[in-house]
């Protein structure tokens, strides 16, 4: 069985000599052999990502399987989305866009992908299409919340208080807690 790695490199080698020489009657049977494959063993980000390319970017296989990619953590794909939904100006599209991008800048900080050039590309994205960049800046800034806002609250009590209504509770913890 062959790898699936190297499978998928080949499929994308495929995909890529396909969209430079979009007649070449071989290259598209090569292609329709390997699809079904290809799209069986795509369970990466990155076999998914290698998938939408086979598609023409405006169909909606294409965006379909970006979408996924992207969302199983693919910087690529979040690129290729975000591309995509700033086209479209829509408000949903470009916040949606707007996460894409925040999700491709906070890799920077991780250990597991530190992919400068997506990085780079999506900050030029972000220059390109400044409300987008607004949207980043307004949408995802950290808001100070009261603090004193807890999910389980506790009443402030006046120990003073507590001691003179209850003392026997106060004695029994004392005396079971050590």
């Amino acid at each position: 069985m062959p790898d699936p790695l190297n499978s998928s490199h080949e499929f994308a080698a495929l995909v890529a000599q396909l969209h430079q020489s979009p007649h070449d009657h071989a290259l598209k049977q090569a292609m329709v052999d390997d699809f079904p494959k290809m799209k069986a063993s795509a369970k990466s980000p990155l076999d998914l990502y290698r998938l939408a390319q086979a598609h023409f970017p405006s169909s909606t296989q294409y965006k379909q399987l970006m979408r996924q990619s992207a969302t199983l953590g693919c910087t690529n794909a979040m690129l290729a989305m975000a591309e995509i939904l700033v086209k479209s100006k829509a408000p949903a599209d470009l916040k949606t866009a707007a996460h894409y991008l925040s999700m491709i800048e906070r890799t920077k900080e991780t250990e597991i992908t530190k992919d400068s050039f997506i990085i780079e590309q999506g900050r030029a994205l972000l220059k390109s299409h400044p409300q987008v960049a607004a949207l980043m800046k307004t949408e995802f800034k950290s808001d100070s919340y009261n603090t004193n806002l807890r999910f389980f609250t506790q009443p402030e009590r006046n120990i003073q208080t507590d001691r003179s209504v209850r003392p026997e509770v106060e004695m029994h913890s004392q005396l079971s807690c050590g």
